[in-house]
């Protein structure tokens, strides 16, 4: 098989593993908007980009690095986890610092309490093993 057909075929599957997110992902928006009332999805949809900008705007891709270098994986897997790591609790501290003003902002209390809570979503995803 070839470079260009395998190009093709790699194309192919990463298109429809991005439709299928999509999907997914609308088909939980619509679920969660039909079970809680417009307030409670708005606070919710709050605390979803509060979190989606602040691991946006740190992401370091990493990920991508370990995955395009072949070699010496053993001398470099330890300093990224370290840098996930510290990047995860960079978050953790950053999300509850903003949590009280984001909830005095947006005039939500409710807010405050969930952006608590979620901020041990990026500190526990930073102990994920970078080297699988």
């Amino acid at each position: 098989m070839g470079y260009k057909v395998a190009t093709i075929y790699g194309i192919g599957w990463i298109s429809l593993l991005q439709v299928g997110t999509r999907i997914i992902s609308l088909a939980k928006i619509i679920i969660v908007a039909k079970i809680v009332s417009p307030y409670e999805f708005g606070i919710f949809a709050l605390v979803t980009t509060i979190l989606s900008l602040a691991e946006v705007f740190t992401d370091a891709s990493l990920q991508t690095f370990l995955i395009q270098k072949k070699h010496d994986l053993e001398k470099v897997i330890s300093s990224v986890w370290r840098v996930i790591l510290f990047r995860g609790v960079i978050l953790f501290c950053a999300v509850l610092l903003f949590s009280f003003p984001a909830s005095l902002f947006f005039h939500a209390a409710p807010l405050f309490h969930l952006l608590l809570v979620a901020a041990f979503i990026p500190l526990v995803k930073a102990f994920e093993n970078p080297y699988v």
